[in-house]
């Protein structure tokens, strides 16, 4: 009997080993370092050191726009793989797990197509321009806009970094934005609220993505163990504590509002969780969405924007912080508010100040990191089999750093963006993509 046990596991494993073979001999005939596509040991342990994707975009520069970076993984830089790779019939992969938010998939995680786009609706006309600059998101902007200056006016001359008093305004506007006055923050003046910005910077968030990534199954007993022995203290097992905590708990508070019938305020009623309930999205699948569009936005908003002060604040780009001066000093009093702000719309209208915004995603985008999907079956690339289950993405880094589309890429150059052809712009626009591509990409983008 264990004879028979051990050939059927040996022929198992024989079998098992044939099919990695000729998977990685299919992956062999792509371009890039010989060793790749029999381990990942390497391209993990550049992503846990943080240098996984200027390492990818190297392997672009020496092998071309197809590169096997790992045992099925494939990165492509070329804009003709966008449209192949972000589309209807390509998949997540099991990398998107790690998202997963209150043990719900939010449309950011969801493998299913439709179900994606069911979920995704109602959150694309929440983040749309026009919604954005109008009404109550109008409102609350003003004052958040205030409330940034008066803090800024206090701290003359600057005692703190900048950044301090950024990342707190963009947590004070995001949660009222999302959950109305019931989860609204006050950070810029409440240091224990601002706490939720602390989640961003944790030193151990890499490791736990990691971990989770790499080896899920011990991940989860590690977790486990370590919340039994109530450890939990010296060995975080879960990303972003306080602010899922605070999302939790803002969603109890409103769904206990709803339930009992409770009128709500206006700012809470124009908030995404309001919007998102009545549109049909409830429980903890609510939760889970409102939670997961919160870390999003605080993650995007800090990075671009602090890339663009950090940027503009160097000495070598004082004619480009004179000309944002000019710019906005030629504004007429009918594009301004009382306090004299411009409006958003006017914002959105200003050739320089966009300019700028788009050379900082281009340089410095949200997420540059992969977005890998995969397909069932076998498909072709650019030229090249990429076998079924085969992880494929796009290099933002490499694309965006062209240098046949954006000469001198390294340099912050915002005059590019402007006064080209119009054949000129749209091959830029086909390199340029900081929001990803295709069905999913980020509903925040406008």
């Amino acid at each position: 009997m264990w004879i028979e046990i051990l050939c059927f596991v040996l022929t198992l494993a024989v079998i098992y080993v044939c099919s990695k073979l000729g998977h990685s001999r299919t992956l062999a005939a792509i371009p890039g370092p010989p060793g790749n596509p029999l381990t990942s040991f390497l391209i993990d342990y550049l992503d846990l050191q943080g240098c996984k994707t200027r390492h990818v975009a190297s392997l672009h520069k020496k092998y071309g726009p197809v590169v096997c970076i790992a045992s099925k993984e494939v990165s492509l830089s070329s804009h003709s793989a966008v449209p192949k790779i972000y589309t209807i019939q390509s998949e997540k992969t099991s990398f998107y797990d790690m998202f997963i938010v209150f043990n719900e998939r939010t449309h950011f995680t969801m493998i299913n197509t439709q179900e994606h786009k069911n979920r995704r609706r109602p959150f694309a006309s929440l983040y749309a321009a026009l919604t954005v600059s109008s009404g109550e998101t109008e409102i609350l902007m003003d004052t958040m806009t205030m409330k940034f200056i008066d803090a800024l006016a206090k701290q003359i001359p600057l005692e703190k970094k900048l950044y301090e008093l950024i990342s707190p305004s963009i947590l004070d506007f995001m949660t009222a934005f999302i959950y109305g006055n019931l989860g609204a923050t006050a950070a810029l003046e409440s240091s224990q609220d601002n706490q939720i910005n602390d989640d961003l910077k944790a030193p151990g968030r890499r490791l736990l993505f990691f971990a989770f990534n790499q080896f899920p199954v011990l991940a989860e007993w590690a977790t486990i163990a370590i919340n039994k022995l109530g450890l939990s203290n010296h060995f975080p097992t879960r990303t972003y504590p306080q602010l899922f905590s605070h999302g939790w708990h803002t969603w109890q508070s409103f769904d206990q509002k709803i339930s009992r019938s409770e009128k709500l305020d206006a700012t809470t009623s124009a908030s995404v969780i309001a919007q998102a309930h009545d549109s049909g999205i409830t429980g903890t699948a609510l939760a889970a969405e409102c939670a997961d569009q919160l870390l999003a936005a605080l993650i995007a908003l800090n990075h671009v924007l602090i890339s663009a002060l950090w940027v503009l604040s160097q000495p070598s780009q004082h004619s480009i912080q004179s000309r944002l001066h000019d710019e906005l000093r030629a504004l007429p009093p009918s594009a301004l508010d009382s306090a004299g702000n411009p409006s958003i719309q006017t914002c959105s209208k200003l050739p320089y100040l966009n300019a700028v915004m788009k050379e900082t995603l281009r340089l410095y985008p949200p997420f540059s990191g992969a977005q890998p999907r995969r397909f069932r079956s076998d498909v072709v690339i650019d030229g090249y089999v990429i076998p079924a289950g085969t992880s494929v993405s796009m290099c933002m880094y490499a694309m965006h750093r062209n240098p046949e589309v954006f000469p001198e890429p390294e340099r912050f150059w915002p005059e590019r963006w402007l006064d080209v052809s119009e054949g000129r712009m749209r091959e830029m626009e086909r390199y340029f993509w900081p929001f990803s591509a295709g069905d999913r990409r980020c509903t925040g983008e406008q």
